[in-house]
Order: C-alpha cells, then structure tokens, then sequence
C-alpha cells in the first residue's frame, strides 16, 4: 500500500469552493479508480487543503489523470487552486 499527501495552495477567498469539488473529486477517486481511501483537510496554521489518500500501489494513484474522473473534477478545481506539492510514503 502506499500513502499520497498533496498540500494543495489554493487561491486566496477561494477555499470553500475548492474543498467542496476535492471531497466530491475524492469521494470518485474511492469510487471509481481504486482508491483505497481519500480525506480532505485544512492545515489550521497555513490555510492549504491537504487530501491525504491511500492506494494499492503507485501505478494505479498516477494512472487517476488519464481517467474520467479527472477529466470530470479538473475543471471544477482548476479555478481556484494555486499550486501543490505531493510526498509518497510506501508502508513498510
């Protein structure tokens, strides 16, 4: 299993519109692409919308862009969202 952290920057007056597409983009990834489990969270101290997600492996986590569902969530994100930063941790 691996564990995938995105702190997502999102843009400033913009992050209640942003949390709302991400959980339901979440909610799909579960759903529909293998995602074993996906949450949503806001740091207290920076504002950044933090998904943390488990998968099965790497290959299917990275396979999500070429799906579907991205095409159907990327453009309700985009609009608010400022830049991210990703950390893939492996169980051990």
């Amino acid at each position: 299993m691996i564990t995938r952290i995105i702190t997502n920057h999102v843009k400033e007056g913009h992050q209640a519109a942003y949390i709302e597409a991400n959980k339901a983009f979440c909610a799909a990834l579960v759903a529909q692409n293998g995602c074993l489990a996906a949450h949503v969270y806001v740091d207290g101290e920076t504002g950044n919308v933090v998904n943390i997600e488990q998968w099965p492996d790497r290959a299917t986590a990275e396979a999500v862009t070429g799906t579907e569902t991205f095409r159907t969530y990327l453009p309700q994100l985009v609009p608010h969202f400022a830049g991210n930063e990703t950390v893939w941790l492996e169980e051990v």
